[in-house]
């Protein structure tokens, strides 16, 4: 893996509202055969 994509995601704001952690969990759900405990993760 990539560290520099790592520390660029790491790096992301807190969502700020409802929408805008619908739109995380959405971005990142794709990922989540590719994650080890995704659900403890994110």
């Amino acid at each position: 893996m990539d560290s520099s994509k790592i520390v660029v995601i790491q790096e992301w704001s807190q969502p700020s509202n409802i929408k805008k952690l619908y739109t995380f969990l959405d971005l990142t759900s794709y990922y989540q055969c590719f994650i080890l405990n995704y659900g403890c993760n994110v």
